[in-house]
Order: structure tokens, then sequence, then C-alpha cells
């Protein structure tokens, strides 16, 4: 899912001004949601079904001092990325990079306070907040909390989002109401190894069917309007802000797809194809971070014709970055994995 979702962000960036690629037409024929919000859940659900195991095993304190780590990483890999935009944003004034300024008027402060996000990087922002909010929302859960952890995160929404307060670039995304679906994410993580098998079969087929209509009414009322403020108030629908609309037809989308990839897995030619486009996913971040040089390349040679082909070729590098990634992080575990004191079963 999230290989699919970075082809998704791919495909987008990767246009001739308005003219988009065909696997752009089709991934984003949706209109209202893309791979940012599966980006977003996923990292939500990631986060909760880790940091359990995490607090199960070294206690809450090793969980909230990882997250804080994580979230100190993100930061500076999104300062050294944003610098490098800025920087060949003022050393060639040709290239069309949006929301990126040149090195002049307090630019440096304004990029360490978050305040300047060039088009490429936007989401780790969103990442660093929500890993630091994620250290709470985890010691609520850990104490029973979820309802204190939904509260809080449904009332930050509805004062972010109809109120238009942003906590970092305007032109970004609006932080504060996007939480609310790494929220969702992050219950669901939470509760996947343990609630999640109290749920007998007939409530999971439910919940399949009635996302499945939920998905196919959304995805058939954007194809038919001509613009997301064309017959739905904008707000509803709008991506930066975080609509609502937008939010339910991304959870339902998610849904469908995890049963779609789940049940693709039980034909052996579909599991195999599968495995390389795990591969994509594998990781997340060496693979964003490949896509946004590659965007930028692009940007700083504007001899290259932009078509599906060189949507494919920046996949492809993502792909092999994501696998020499895994590769290495293997290795380091092999390293540093203590041996093994007592047989492990097999089952």
């Amino acid at each position: 899912m999230r290989a699919i979702a970075l082809i998704s962000m791919v495909s987008l960036h990767v246009k001739d001004g308005d003219s988009w690629t065909v696997s752009a037409r089709i991934l984003h024929s949706a209109t209202w949601v893309d791979g940012a919000f599966l980006f977003v859940g996923l990292s939500g659900v990631v986060t909760g079904l880790v940091h359990r195991r995490i607090v199960a095993r070294q206690g809450v304190a090793a969980s909230s001092a990882k997250m804080a780590r994580r979230a100190g990483f993100l930061y500076l890999v999104h300062l050294l990325l944003a610098a490098v935009i800025i920087t060949a944003r003022s050393t060639d004034p040709r290239a069309v990079i949006p929301y990126t300024p040149t090195w002049s008027g307090g630019s440096l402060v304004r990029v360490l306070l978050l305040q300047v996000q060039p088009d490429y990087p936007a989401v780790l922002p969103m990442y660093t907040f929500f890993l630091l909010w994620g250290v709470v929302a985890v010691r609520l859960l850990v104490r029973g909390r979820a309802p204190v952890v939904i509260a809080l995160s449904t009332t930050v929404y509805l004062v972010a989002h109809f109120s238009g307060v942003s906590v970092f670039s305007p032109a970004g995304f609006q932080v504060l109401a996007w939480q609310l679906l790494f929220t969702g994410g992050l219950l669901v993580g939470w509760t996947w190894e343990v609630e999640r098998l109290r749920l007998s079969p007939r409530f999971r087929r439910t919940t399949l069917w009635l996302s499945a209509g939920v998905c196919a009414v959304l995805y058939m009322t954007a194809r038919v309007a001509r613009g997301p403020v064309e017959r739905l108030p904008g707000r509803l629908v709008d991506k930066n802000s975080g609509g609502p609309i937008a939010f339910v037809f991304a959870a339902a989308a998610m849904v469908v797809l995890y049963a779609v990839i789940s049940r693709a897995r039980r034909l052996g030619w579909a599991r195999r194809a599968l495995v390389v486009v795990a591969v994509l996913g594998s990781k997340g971040l060496p693979g964003y971070v490949a896509m946004v040089v590659c965007l930028l390349v692009l940007e700083l040679v504007p001899a290259i014709h932009r078509d599906d082909g060189v949507v494919l070729v920046v996949v492809v590098i993502c792909g092999v970055v994501e696998y020499l990634a895994l590769r290495f992080d293997g290795r380091h575990r092999a390293v540093d994995a203590p041996a093994p004191t007592v047989p492990v079963p097999v089952s």
C-alpha cells in the first residue's frame, strides 16, 4: 500500500506544466484523494502497531524516546532537503519549484521554523508533528484512555479545519487537521494484534462492504463533479485543509485496498508480483527522499520530456534505493542482534 502511495505521488509531480501523464490521470481519477492520504494513514497504522510492541517489550519510556528521536531525524531530513531545493532555486532561476523562495530575506530562520515548505518534501514536517503527538497519544493509550485520544484529536481537527489556523507554512498541509487521519491510523495499528482479533467475521465483512459502497459513491461523485468546488463545498473535499469527506473517502479506500491485496496474495502469480511492489514500499523514507531528489533533477534539466517513461524511471530508482536500504537494515540488525539463548519454536 505504501508503494502504491509512492507511485501515486511520483505520477502527480512528474508532469509537464498542466499536462498530466496517463498514469497520473489513472491514479488520480478519484480527484479528492491520492497517495498522500495513504502515506499519512499508513504512517499512523505502522506507528501504532510498532509502538504497542515496543511498550510491551521495553516500556512506554522506550517508546517515547524512539518516537522523539524519529521526529528529530525527520526534522533534520526535511531541513537538508529544503536547503538543497532552495539552493537549487537560488542558483537556477528558471527552475519552477512551487512554494520555494531563494536564500534571501531571512529564509534560513523561516526554514528552521518550518515556515518554508518546498512542494516536494512538504509531508515531512507533518510526520515530525505527528510523532510528537504520538508520544502523548501512546501514553494515553497505555493508560486505557483511548476516548481521550479520540476526543482530543477530533476537537483539534474541528477547530483547525473550520478556523483555518496553520501551524507551519500557510501554503502547506493543515497539520492540525491532518492529524485526525494519522490518529485514526494510530488507533487501528494499536488495536491490530489484540482487539482486532475479537471482531467477528460478520463484522469484518460488513465493514468491507460498507467501505466499498462509500468508495463507489464518492468516486462516482468526484468523477461527475467538474471540480472540487463545483458541486460540493470545497472545504469538505479540500486536500490541504483536510476535508472530512476526503478523509472518509481515504479511510474507506484503505480498507478496500487492503482487502484486495490480501486476497491477491492467495494467487501465486499475484503474490510474486506483489513481492516486487512491496520492496518499493518496504522502508518509506529512503524511497521518498529518492523521489524528491529525482523531481529536483527534472526541474533543473528542463530538456527531459516528462512522460510515463520518466515516471517509470523514477519509480525504479526509488525501488532500488528502498532495496539497498532494506539490505543495509537487514545486515545492521543481523550484526546487532544478540545470540539466542533458548530455542525458538518454529510455530
